[in-house]
C-alpha cells in the first residue's frame, strides 16, 4: 500500500516502524534525494529501512523536466550508495 507523507520523513519512520518490521522503500523523489538521505542518515532512520531502491537524478542522466539534475553528479550517488552499503542498508539503484 501506498501513503503520502508531507514533512519529516525521517520523524514519521522513526515514530511508525519498529526495527522488527519489514520494511523496503522506493524513493523518486527528483534530486531531493541528495537531502534526504543525509538527513535520514543522522536520525538513525536506516535503522529502521530493510532495503531500498533508489532513484538517482544527476547531471550526467539529465532529466529535462528536473532542472536540479545539474547540481549534483553521478560521484555523489555512488557515494551515498557506498555509504549506505557499509551500513548494511541493501541499496540498489533504480531506474
Amino acid at each position: 500500500y501506498q501513503r503520502r507523507v508531507h514533512g519529516d520523513i525521517a520523524r514519521f519512520l522513526n515514530q511508525t516502524l519498529r526495527e522488527s518490521d519489514f520494511v523496503v522503500m522506493k524513493m523518486d523523489i527528483e534530486t531531493a534525494e541528495y537531502k534526504v538521505i543525509p538527513h535520514m542518515l543522522r536520525h538513525d532512520s536506516f535503522r529502521l529501512i530493510d532495503e531500498i531502491f533508489i532513484e538517482w537524478h544527476f547531471k550526467e542522466l539529465h532529466y529535462p523536466s528536473v532542472p536540479a539534475t545539474k547540481n549534483y553528479k553521478r560521484s555523489k550517488s555512488v557515494q551515498l550508495m557506498r555509504h549506505l552499503r557499509s551500513l548494511n542498508v541493501y541499496c540498489h539503484e533504480w531506474c
